[in-house]
């Protein structure tokens, strides 16, 4: 019985070969043009924007401000399509206990001084992930 249908099936499997090869293909191109980018706000203003997906090394970043009468220091640290925050004069400490995050769901915020570290990227432009 399956020699009567064993031509049809070899067509089947090398279609669905060729499908699967096919998505797995542009996924692969499509991860590769993606293009993440790091906003460094202060206090509701954007001071600083980083090309994440350029970098190839790992590379600190220091942030002075100050915060009514403290002089206020945040260091970064960026590498290729992640960022964290490596060290704070806050004292709570949840902007570097965030550790590394390279997904725009994944904010870095220190409520103490308004410093958020937000990234986006050429896939989405969403502003709010409810769920």
């Amino acid at each position: 019985m399956f020699k009567k249908y064993k031509n049809d099936i070899i067509l089947c499997f090398v279609i669905l070969i060729v499908i699967i090869v096919t998505i797995v293909f542009f996924n692969i191109d499509n991860n590769k043009s993606k293009v993440l980018n790091a906003e460094v706000w202060l206090m509701g203003n954007k001071i600083d924007e980083i090309d994440l997906s350029n970098i190839t090394k790992s590379e600190t970043r220091t942030y002075r401000f100050d915060y009514y009468s403290e002089n206020v220091e945040i260091k970064v640290e960026l590498d290729n399509n992640m960022i964290r925050v490596i060290s704070s004069d806050c004292p709570n400490k949840i902007c570097v206990d965030t550790g590394w995050t390279s997904s725009p769901n994944k904010p870095i915020i220190c409520m103490e001084y308004g410093f958020k570290i937000l990234l986006k990227n050429n896939l989405n432009d969403y502003d709010i992930v409810v769920g």
